[in-house]
């Protein structure tokens, strides 16, 4: 079994049993990641740990499933009930039976995931992992709400430019994303100002996949939080990321109705964020991004098989 179908049948049971046990492990142990960018920008992830009887000096791809417990534990995991800041633009009350990692230990665990990404991200859970989010807040100046969503038009933009990150994973001998289509059609909801759109594709291994986005657009800044699940599970998780996303929300001062004159004004608009036409400050490219969320949803359906074959 790899490294990432290990890591991945032994998080949901980990986290149930920290919970449970009422404490989380902390091993004395970190998780370092040996990264190497090419010539296309493309970064590749080998995963090493620091500490223990080799010092961690070399990288550990066939690691144990107790290495793989150790790292997992090792992470600062929060607990629900319990109120965090994102960014200070914005709080989210972690929901009883959830579990909530910050910024450096989400980077950690997507490291490990072998999905790297330079987007600051918080990361949200039920106890058993079944699904999870990601949470980031992007400054992108104030983005109107007045504009037309033409799915049609939109879709073979993301087609177009999943073509084009494609060539580049190409290069690299990483597998393709073929877009199937809408899974949910862009829709905005002008009461909460959030942004939904759900894009089903197919991976390398023709292992069905959606691609589920939240942006919640904010006074001169979007959250953005996406979804990643196994698709046998896709309906229950949507509920389910529903339900824990109402309680996320911009804080006095910040909120899209909070907007002055004067304010920074975002050079695009709601469909160049679903057509990934934009790169907000500190952000990686959409198309990139949306690829590598595929890529982990296909890892997640593995994992979670994993799981099922070892209970």
């Amino acid at each position: 079994m790899t490294l990432l179908k290990r890591m991945l049948a032994a998080l949901g049971s980990l986290i149930v049993a920290s919970a449970n046990a009422g404490d989380v492990p902390c091993p004395s142990m970190t998780l370092r990641a040996v990264t190497t960018t090419d010539g296309s920008g493309v970064t590749t992830i080998s995963t090493a740990v620091d500490g223990g009887a080799d010092g961690g000096q070399h990288a550990r791809q066939d690691a144990s499933p107790q290495y793989l417990t150790s790292v997992i534990g090792s992470l600062h995991w929060i607990q629900g009930p319990k109120i965090v800041t994102i960014d200070g633009k914005a709080t989210f009350a972690v929901p009883a039976r959830f579990v909530f990692l910050g910024r450096e230990d989400t980077d950690k665990l997507m490291k490990l995931l072998q999905n790297p990404i330079e987007r600051q991200y918080y990361l949200f859970s039920p106890l058993d992992f079944s699904w999870y989010g990601l949470i980031s807040y992007a400054e992108t100046g104030h983005i109107s709400e007045h504009d037309v969503l033409n799915a049609n038009e939109l879709l073979e933009k993301i087609r177009l430019s999943t073509e084009a990150s494609n060539k580049r994973r190409d290069a690299t001998g990483w597998g393709r994303v073929a877009i199937s289509g809408w899974r949910q059609l862009p829709s905005f909801d002008s009461l909460t100002k959030k942004l939904e759109w759900a894009v089903s594709a197919l991976d390398a291994d023709h292992v069905a996949v959606t691609n589920f986005n939240t942006r919640i657009l904010g006074r001169t800044g979007i959250l953005s939080v996406d979804l990643v699940a196994d698709e046998s599970q896709f309906e229950t998780a949507v509920l389910d990321f529903r339900a824990a996303m109402k309680s996320l929300r911009f804080v006095s001062g910040q909120k899209y109705e909070d907007y002055r004159q004067g304010d920074q004004m975002a050079s695009y608009g709601m469909s160049q964020l679903v057509a990934n036409e934009t790169r907000p400050r500190g952000d990686v490219p959409l198309s990139e991004w949306g690829l590598a969320m595929f890529a982990a949803m296909s890892l997640i359906a593995i994992g979670r098989k994993s799981l099922r074959r070892r209970k």
